[in-house]
């Protein structure tokens, strides 16, 4: 019996490779005769506000997820040094390096010569926040409502099903 193959394919089969050495040494100098592709030029020029050059304060961008009508800035805070891609800032009174790609220049209204203006003055940093902040103190003062329902933080009264009252209680 004869099996498919056998009738297409003439008996005296000779594969058509190329002898392995000469095609290694073909593929060798082909790839010496390449060359990397020269990249782009770079003359692009970097967008540094010119009002960073004089200003005392900046204000600094905050690259994190924001809550709703939070100021994308924080500051202004005194300048210390200035280097080609950094700034030295006073930041809650430590030095703190921000990149100036963060950096946005702050200017200041001169105090007002009236002394009703002295309580507040425009020309201070905005105090630092305080990173251990305690909750808010509740007046003790008003009537506290007793009840046996429990109540969440945001005020919802809990409903509980009644096999778990019956359980617990």
């Amino acid at each position: 019996m004869r099996l498919p193959g056998e009738l297409i394919a003439p008996e005296t089969f000779e594969p058509n490779f190329p002898d392995t050495t000469r095609y290694a040494q073909q593929l060798k100098s082909f790839m010496q005769r390449l060359r990397p592709v020269s990249t782009r030029t770079q003359n692009r020029k970097v967008q540094v506000d010119r009002r960073l050059d004089d200003c005392t304060h900046v204000f600094v961008r905050h690259d994190a997820i924001r809550k709703p009508l939070q100021p994308p800035y924080d500051g202004p805070f005194k300048v210390l040094s200035r280097k080609d891609k950094f700034f030295v800032i006073d930041r809650c009174g430590r030095p703190d390096t921000v990149s100036i790609d963060r950096l946005k220049a702050a200017y200041t209204e001169e105090p007002s010569p009236s002394p009703s203006a002295q309580s507040n003055s425009p020309t201070e940093p905005s105090p630092c926040p305080d990173s251990t902040t305690s909750p808010p103190v509740v007046n003790d003062d008003s009537p506290t409502v007793t009840s046996k329902t429990p109540v969440t933080r945001a005020g919802r009264r809990v409903h509980w099903p009644k096999r778990f009252v019956e359980f617990f209680h």
